[in-house]
């Protein structure tokens, strides 16, 4: 027989719940045979105990240095960009682009720099363009900073100037916490 809405047990309410309490609270717990806990003391004395593998320990641990070495890198990165020039802009006491001296190997001379001669590289920067955040595959999200600029080679005599531009992709890894 199960109960209606118009049965005895719905329409006591208060009196219904009391019962059912009074009907709980003196309900206990079957024993645990004997055989029950022998079969789980001889499974657990059979089962061998499961350290956590060492190989995982050190994951974890270099995962964690290889973020905290490319947060690093990208504070560096940061600092270095905020005193750069930005594009378009010129400062009164400073060139727009600064000279590196670079070595060339010159044919005929067995792959050496001539003696003493060294040619000028100069580089303008033109602009900084943030691409925002993309994943590399599917689990390994990075900011792409794109950053351009027009690479001036001078000649040692100075009379040829070849202009080069260059794009360098720069990739800050980005935390998904």
């Amino acid at each position: 027989m199960t109960p209606t809405d118009d049965s005895d047990e719905f329409r006591g309410g208060a009196a219904a719940d009391e019962g059912l309490a009074a009907d709980l609270s003196g309900l206990q717990p079957a024993a645990v045979s004997a055989g029950l806990r022998s079969r789980i003391g001889a499974d657990l004395a059979a089962a061998p105990a499961t350290p956590v593998p060492a190989a995982r320990l050190w994951k974890k641990i270099a995962e964690r240095l290889a973020w905290a070495a490319a947060g690093g890198v990208a504070a560096s990165l940061a600092i270095l960009v905020s005193g750069r020039e930005r594009a378009g802009e010129r400062s009164a006491t400073t060139d727009s682009h600064r000279a590196v001296d670079v070595a060339v190997a010159e044919p005929g001379l067995g792959g050496g720099a001539a003696a003493g001669v060294r040619p000028r590289v100069a580089e303008q920067p033109i602009a900084w363009a943030d691409e925002g955040v993309r994943f590399l595959d599917p689990t390994t999200p990075a900011r792409v900073l794109r950053r351009m600029v027009l690479e001036r080679h001078l000649a040692p005599d100075g009379r040829v100037e070849v202009r080069v531009p260059r794009e360098d992709l720069i990739f800050l890894p980005v935390a998904l916490r």
